[in-house]
């Protein structure tokens, strides 16, 4: 987490969860923004142009089941 500290000051994140409501938001205007997505938000990967600057989950096992599905994810576990 050392190397996150400061490493966008100033700038805006958007923070994106993975629920239902996700459905109703054009979430492609986000693709220029530091974005940090969670848990069920891999399900709408397939309708966006972008991916998330950072990604994490609660329960690792949709996440380890969908690693092959989504490799942009595939990055160390902590």
């Amino acid at each position: 987490m050392k190397t996150l500290r400061n490493k966008h000051y100033g700038k805006p994140a958007v923070l994106i969860g993975g629920g239902p409501s996700i459905n109703k938001m054009d979430l492609n205007k986000y693709k220029d923004h530091i974005t940090i997505a969670c848990n069920g938000f891999y399900l709408k990967m397939e309708d966006l142009e972008w991916s998330p600057t950072y990604y994490t989950v609660e329960d690792p096992l949709p996440a380890k089941d969908n690693s092959k599905k989504y490799p942009q994810f595939n990055q160390p576990q902590k």
